[in-house]
């Protein structure tokens, strides 16, 4: 039971795989003879169950049994992070915002510093970032890793450069302290603002109020990457960071951008339109390059993957000042590709989508309906999230492809038969569920 909470603390099951491949990266880089991981700093909430943790490390072998032959087995032909990404789950990777960097961007992003003296991977996950670098000659790879089972999994692929490896296993967050480096590089987190619990998001918050920064409560994991990324600018000389579009474009971004502007780090935006490089993300991702030596203008690029390289599709130059803090700012990047198409205010009235304020109860797929009996009639085709709908047309063959896959497809309107015995019976449901006391759920006339 220890062993459980302590691993669902950093979001994984006590898997036996799982298990047997932290065990062998570990066996591995400590026989390669990488320095054991250096313990950084952990959130006041999360703590002890860190510590935990640190047990359970010393004792993995005999947890993992078996397993431990099957996966060195494995590991002659796959990577480690590929096995990873199999034992944990696709599902739970996305719940974690757990995205592999492709080589082809990490390799843009490092070279960005010519300096090659040091490199500070802030999330290292398989470490492709630091694999990059120490390729390139840098002379110093440092990372911070919250999952002590990325940890030796980053360990063990950076062994190749083991007397230049440092992995600090903690939360970048919660550290006062973070290592300096002529680089700081990072994949962070897509972990959406929800799935963030309200202390770990109080703490960090406090922590960045510290340095004048306020990260708005709706904000994902990766905002609060990038705003401290801007609060330590004194800890590198040049930074990388790919995120979402929405840090710049969402209308919680607007605090960020002024303090972008305000310190003059932003030297280019790489903006990948219309493509999305990592795997069922629901937006394409944009790459912030930073310097500290400041500068007036800012390089915006439309980009894409293509080959096993990143080519630029286009390059347009902005000066700082003609940025407004509360617009959007990537699409500046493809406003000529823009231009060729029909602005859709033109052709429709456009409005805000529907907001259920409880999307478990009022978005549901085939079979929950017809586990709860509701008639066709109060069940509305929808397209329920963004990455269901990843395509330029979207058409009623598309929808009945996620209907049959048993996805969320139906948004209920139960008004439209109120008498129905089923539709009574889920409201019913509902208030014993406390639906009706929701605050956007309750400010309705009828609150179903």
């Amino acid at each position: 039971r220890t062993v459980e909470r302590a691993l669902q603390e950093v979001g994984l099951r006590p898997d036996a795989r799982l298990l047997a491949l932290w065990h062998v990266c570990r066996e591995e880089a400590d026989e390669a003879g990488v320095s054991p991981p250096v313990v950084g700093s952990f959130p006041s909430a999360r703590r002890e169950a860190f510590e935990a943790l640190a047990e359970v490390r010393e004792s993995l072998k005999p947890l993992a049994g078996g397993a431990v032959d099957d996966v060195r087995r494995l590991l002659r032909a796959r990577r480690a992070e590929e096995l990873y990404a199999e034992f944990v789950g696709h599902g739970e990777r996305r719940r974690l915002g757990q995205f592999w960097t492709p080589r082809p961007i990490a390799e843009r992003m490092v070279a960005y510093y010519e300096g090659r003296d040091s490199v500070l991977d802030v999330g290292v996950g398989g470490g492709v970032f630091l694999e990059v670098a120490g390729r390139l000659g840098f002379r110093r790879l440092v990372g911070i890793e919250l999952s002590p089972v990325l940890v030796d999994v980053a360990r063990c692929n950076l062994a190749p450069w083991a007397d230049r490896v440092t992995i600090v296993w903690g939360d970048f967050l919660a550290s006062d302290d973070p290592p300096e480096a002529g680089l700081w590089v990072s994949n962070p987190p897509y972990t959406r603002h929800h799935q963030i619990p309200p202390e770990l998001k109080e703490e960090y918050a406090r922590g960045l109020r510290r340095h004048g920064l306020e990260v708005p409560r709706m904000s994902g994991m990766y905002v609060y990457f990038f705003a401290k990324f801007l609060a330590m600018k004194d800890r590198w000389r040049r930074a990388s960071f790919i995120s979402p579009r929405p840090l710049y474009d969402s209308i919680h971004s607007r605090r960020i951008k002024e303090r972008v502007k305000r310190d003059r780090a932003l030297q280019a935006l790489e903006v990948f339109h219309g493509q999305r490089v990592f795997e069922d993300a629901e937006t394409g991702p944009v790459i912030s390059y930073l310097s500290r030596e400041g500068g007036d203008v800012v390089v915006f690029r439309n980009i894409a993957l293509e080959g096993g390289s990143v080519k630029v599709l286009g390059e347009r130059a902005v000066p700082l000042r003609e940025l407004a803090a509360d617009l959007p700012w990537t699409n500046v990047a493809v406003a000529e590709f823009n231009a060729k198409g029909v602005r859709l205010g033109d052709l429709f009235r456009v409005v805000r989508g529907v907001e259920t304020g409880a999307n478990d109860y009022f978005v549901l797929s085939e079979p929950q309906a017809r586990k709860h009996g509701l008639p066709q009639a109060v069940l509305l085709p929808a397209i329920a999230k963004t990455r269901y709908c990843l395509k330029d047309a979207f058409t009623r063959e598309d929808w009945e492809l996620l209907r049959r896959s048993g996805k969320e497809v139906y948004l209920l309107d139960l008004s439209r038969d109120l008498n129905h015995p089923a539709v009574q019976e889920y409201i019913r449901l509902g208030e014993r569920l406390g639906i009706p006391r929701r605050p956007l759920v309750k400010s309705r006339r009828a609150w179903y």
